[in-house]
């Protein structure tokens, strides 16, 4: 498939071992963290940023506030989303050959960091963690202490409340038996009840389920093995090793796995991204992939993907990510080539299964987009009941981020005052700015009362606002 670019402002330097998030249903991606050189796993070196990609503006933007208070710097961490979708929470990782066992709270509406001071866990780098369906907790398994490698399941309780708190994950052993939606094959593997012990596996929510593929155990031997904790109607946990067709992905560790659907069909399925291993028969060499797997949760079959046309896909790499934005749509971003850092960025697209770059594209200026709303809403005035806005607020704000006070329809002011309130309060305007003059001074304003000239200069306000936290 040939490659289209895109990008947006200020992207996250080039790094590896961070931490990418999908939050707020998918318009947000937050990178948190990683190493931007080979040399800093061993010394001090781990970054703290946060920087955000906004999907419908296709834009890159640090937000100033999560920079205070923000937890210490780490790479090899593990994040996710919690079931609301409202934060992220990291946790674990390490900073040279210091390892952390403290879990953050990230508020992606304030851009506010909280520290879980209950939630503190064995530390520990390279573990991989999943949000519960339907449920205020995420589960973390694996990872490495520094003395050996983890294979026990944890389980964050109450992750989105102050007081959550890391607990053992019971499990049940692994058996014979079908599990719906994933596969009609399931056998217990090799005698074993539970995985093996590992670090740098990779961990998706599968409806109610976990699915974890791969990793690196003692030795540093690699795994391409494929488990289920499943979801029992007790509300308990099974362990459950899939034996699933096709050609699986060959063992590795530090690769990119979400959830995505293809062709059309809401089906879960799963696909799998690049990682490391080792290649050879006689001598064992270090090896970066860079292909990807689909595994076809209707089929239970591994299928190898590939790609033609310009720019078939990222380079070889791992410690990469791969974030699910929405149900056809995966984010795949850095990652290290086994010499440098990367800060490249692809969409994997699962409706014709294709990569495109969006690295290095330029957009459409705000005003471009302005326009076009303009001639939307001129050309739907005479029906007064339609509003183009409606269900986009990621439009909204493209228009009102540029538009003159003349363009704001009496409709628009609801909205445009739920913007005002937001932006005053979290989006970085300094107390004594608003103190010397006046501004924020409309945020309790009822909108249906507000008077023409108000309405201008609040809209004044909030463009001012949006600047300001550029």
């Amino acid at each position: 498939v040939a490659c289209r670019a895109a990008s947006g402002d200020a992207p996250p330097s080039p790094r590896f071992g961070h931490t990418a998030t999908a939050c707020a249903g998918g318009r947000y991606v937050v990178v948190f963290g990683g190493l931007d050189r080979a040399s800093a796993s061993a010394t001090k070196g781990a970054l703290n940023d946060v920087v955000v990609l906004d999907v419908a503006q296709d834009a890159w933007f640090r937000p100033r506030a999560a920079n205070v208070d923000a937890p210490p710097p780490r790479a090899f961490h593990c994040a996710c989303a919690t079931g609301d979708g409202r934060c992220v929470v990291v946790t674990c990782g390490r900073d040279g050959r210091a390892q952390h066992g403290d879990a953050w709270r990230l508020d992606c509406e304030t851009w506010t960091w909280t520290r879980l001071t209950r939630a503190e866990t064995t530390p520990r780098d390279f573990a991989s963690v999943a949000a519960v369906m339907g449920e205020d907790s995420i589960v973390m398994f694996g990872g490495f202490d520094g003395k050996g490698w983890i294979g026990e399941a944890e389980t964050l309780t109450r992750a989105s409340e102050s007081d959550a708190s890391w607990t053992p994950t019971e499990t049940k052993p692994a058996r014979l038996e079908a599990i719906e939606a994933v596969t009609s094959h399931i056998a217990g593997g090799s005698g074993r009840a539970t995985p093996e012990p590992r670090s740098g596996s990779a961990m998706v929510a599968h409806g109610p389920n976990l699915l974890i593929y791969g990793g690196q155990g003692a030795n540093g031997s690699a795994f391409n093995d494929t488990w289920c904790l499943r979801r029992e109607s007790d509300g308990g946990w099974r362990w459950v090793r899939l034996v699933l067709r096709g050609s699986p992905p060959t063992s590795r560790a530090g690769h990119g796995m979400s959830m995505i659907s293809a062709g059309g069909i809401a089906a879960p399925n799963v696909v799998v991204t690049g990682g490391v291993g080792d290649d050879g028969w006689l001598v064992k060499e270090r090896t970066y992939f860079d292909d990807a797997y689909f595994l076809d949760g209707d089929n239970a079959k591994w299928q190898k993907l590939t790609f033609s046309g310009e720019g078939n896909g990222p380079s070889s790499r791992a410690y990469h990510t791969l974030t699910q934005v929405s149900v056809h749509k995966c984010l795949c971003f850095g990652g290290f080539n086994g010499a440098n850092a990367c800060n490249d960025a692809w969409w994997l697209v699962a409706d014709d299964m294709e990569y495109a770059d969006i690295t290095a594209e330029a957009r459409a200026s705000p005003r471009a987009l302005v326009d076009a709303l303009r001639a939307n809403i001129d050309e739907n005035r005479c029906h007064a009941k339609i509003d183009v806005f409606d269900g986009n607020d990621a439009a909204f704000r493209h228009h009102i981020a540029s538009c003159d006070a003349d363009d704001v329809r009496l409709g628009d002011v609801p909205k445009l005052m739920c913007e005002y309130v937001a932006a005053t309060a979290n989006l970085g305007l300094p107390d004594e700015h608003r103190r010397e003059d006046g501004q924020g001074r409309f945020r309790h304003c009822d909108p249906q009362t507000m008077k023409l000239r108000d309405v201008s200069d609040a809209l004044t306000e909030l463009q001012g606002a949006y600047v300001a936290n550029a």
